[in-house]
């Protein structure tokens, strides 16, 4: 079954979840409790003295004691003369109970009787009788009826009983009844066995996310209203109006709402703010028009003002922002795949372009020359997909190689669009010695955490493309660099995916991870079912793994 591609919506809100609102609205069945106690007084009228039955006991098992046997013989008593009855129960098990009478229920014998019968007195006379005649030890006997029973009548009947079959008599009623299924939240039990028509009621269930961004949205607004009134009009006042429509579309309020406050902070920009922000705020109207409300034909119109209020700019911070939107024109243009979208690409493409080059050439900022050189080889590779020049590769390895003395250069966003495409282009070999440079480089800058984060990333790549020898090689060397304390993490999830390469390839067991804790981390590791043929191609990576505490057929502490 092909997987269903997924929309620009969806495809987001899986990569970024936190980008999105976390409130949840339900749909709960609201019951009242006088529906209830009506629908109670008149079961007989429907026949519904089964449901009752049924209901009684789960209710029973949920406020008096969990242990009951369902009755599976006639209504009425059965055959057994009871309804319902406890069963024995390991002491152990009754520890961890939290409801009920107690533990006293997993040892004695307890017998049950349910009745809808409006003349409740014969009938628990009739049912106790019974109950004690059986002689089976019982030690208690619960009658729970839908019929109202005043308390001196329960007790005088409930005193009278015990005396006469020396049985610790309960009668519950229907005050007992309603009292338990509201306040124990039992509803969804009364409605289910009860066959009660409800009404539905819409609960809205705030995420913690979305809490903090109602009370930032909040304080954004009394700031603004107060900068108003001083006419305190600046750069604060227009990147104030600007997060306020951020928050708003990541809590996803109504269009209207979330493009009216664009609209404001578009306003406010052009009146008093500078040219970045004004790019910003057009930047974010276009990214919100495709991946929240995937609207093309708004995010095209958008993709022009913002290359517009791009163009001329020294700053490539400003160009990338234009150069992240047409990563996405190339994705509309191909998947309509028009000769009106791949001609609106080209006209695109070309100013972009030229923009870039322009930076390419300053060469007393060589960061910003190197960062031009790096995005023009990123469109080139996306231009060219699925197939990809080695030459694009081989440039974009020295790009990465040059970087390393260059501490404004951000590395860290171009290795990450280089990693990710290892989905695609992970197969070629120039790609490999690419990959091993930003790993290198990665190091050196950032340390060997960072490195090995990469490694992992790329074997999980590997792993996925059905390479699980090269993905274990991968996985190995990730794990020699991670071995310390604050990475023990990263180290958890190296050997989780690294068991799963070696049971695809020689059938062994995977790295079972006992449990994970703050001091220590216990790794077990059973190999079993081995293949001789295979285990000398692995040998080298368990190798690899031993400074770990991580053995065949061993166990060990990390500390």
């Amino acid at each position: 079954m092909e997987k269903q591609a997924l929309s620009p919506r969806e495809f987001l809100k899986t990569r970024r979840p936190e980008r999105f609102s976390d409130t949840v609205t339900e749909e709960c069945p609201v019951l009242d409790r006088s529906m209830l106690e009506y629908h109670l007084d008149t079961l007989t009228n429907r026949g519904q003295e089964t449901d009752f039955e049924r209901f009684a006991r789960r209710l029973a098992s949920l406020e008096i004691c969990p242990n009951l046997l369902p009755q599976t013989g006639p209504t009425g008593g059965g055959d057994s003369k009871v309804d319902s009855e406890t069963y024995p129960v390991a002491d152990d098990l009754a520890l961890i109970w939290y409801i009920g009478c107690g533990r006293e229920a997993a040892s004695e014998r307890w017998g049950f009787a349910f009745s809808a019968k409006q003349d409740w007195r014969p009938k628990v006379r009739s049912d106790i009788a019974k109950i004690a005649a059986t002689a089976r030890g019982y030690s208690k006997a619960f009658f729970i009826s839908n019929q109202y029973i005043p308390d001196r009548v329960r007790a005088e009947v409930e005193d009278e009983l015990r005396n006469e079959h020396h049985l610790d008599v309960r009668i519950l009623d229907r005050t007992w009844i309603l009292d338990k299924v509201f306040q124990g939240k039992h509803g969804a039990v009364a409605i289910e066995e009860l066959k009660l028509t409800t009404h539905i009621r819409t609960e809205v269930r705030k995420g913690p996310r979305d809490i903090e961004r109602e009370s930032d949205l909040d304080q954004i607004e009394n700031r603004i209203k107060d900068a108003t009134q001083e006419g305190c009009f600046g750069y604060q006042f227009v990147e104030d109006c600007l997060e306020a429509a951020l928050l708003a579309r990541d809590m996803e309020r109504p269009r209207t709402q979330v493009d009216g406050l664009f609209q404001r902070a578009e306003r406010v920009a052009d009146k008093y703010g500078n040219s970045h922000q004004q790019l910003k705020v057009a930047y974010q109207q276009a990214w919100t028009a495709y991946w929240w409300y995937e609207d093309i034909e708004s995010f095209v119109e958008l993709y022009g003002r913002v290359e517009k209020r791009s163009k001329g700019s020294r700053n490539a911070y400003d160009l990338e922002l234009l150069t992240n939107l047409w990563f996405i024109l190339i994705t509309v243009a191909r998947m309509s795949n028009t000769v009106e979208a791949l001609a609106n690409l080209e006209e695109r493409t070309t100013p972009l372009t030229a923009e870039w080059q322009r930076l390419s050439k300053e060469e007393g900022r060589l960061s910003t020359a190197l960062q031009a050189r790096s995005q023009l080889l990123l469109m080139q590779m996306t231009m060219a997909l699925p197939s990809v020049p080695d030459s694009i590769l081989e440039e974009l390895q020295e790009v990465v190689r040059q970087s390393e003395g260059l501490v404004g250069f951000p590395l860290e966003p171009l290795a990450r669009v280089l990693i990710e495409s290892g989905n695609v282009i992970g197969c070629l070999p120039a790609y490999e010695e690419m990959f091993e440079t930003v790993v290198n480089v990665t190091s050196t800058r950032k340390g060997e955490v960072a490195a090995a984060q990469i490694l992992v990333k790329r074997g999980v790549q590997q792993l996925e493309s059905k390479q699980p020898y090269e993905a274990i090689r991968t996985f190995g060397r990730a794990l020699r660099r991670l071995y310390r304390h604050e990475s023990r993490h990263d180290v958890v999830k190296a050997l989780y995916f690294c068991g799963k390469a070696i049971g695809s390839t020689c059938r062994l067991a995977a790295c079972l991870i006992s449990s994970v804790g703050i001091n220590s981390i216990k790794l077990s590791v059973a190999f079993l079912m081995i293949n001789p043929p295979r285990i000398n191609v692995l040998r080298t990576s368990f190798y690899s793994i031993q400074p770990l505490g991580c053995y065949c057929l061993g166990q060990t502490y990390v500390n």
